[in-house]
């Protein structure tokens, strides 16, 4: 299943990108950041209750372009 992030899936989306990830990771701070006011979707899979993947998609309102 596919669903937008909240803020109680924080813990367990840094852990995802500390294991994947070695450099230029989103932090902490930047997903609490996201997820409710940012310019973003932040969507997660979840599988058995367990988030195991995200998307982040980076919106820029001046223009159309989207960074995932």
């Amino acid at each position: 299943m596919v669903r937008h992030a909240t803020l109680f899936d924080l813990d367990r989306l840094v852990e995802i990108k500390a294991c994947c990830f070695t450099e230029d990771r989103l932090s902490k701070r930047s997903f609490r950041h996201l997820i409710p006011k940012g310019h973003a979707e932040v969507l997660v899979a979840e599988h058995g209750g367990d988030v195991i993947g995200n998307l982040v998609i980076l919106l820029n309102k001046s223009t159309a372009l989207a960074r995932v």
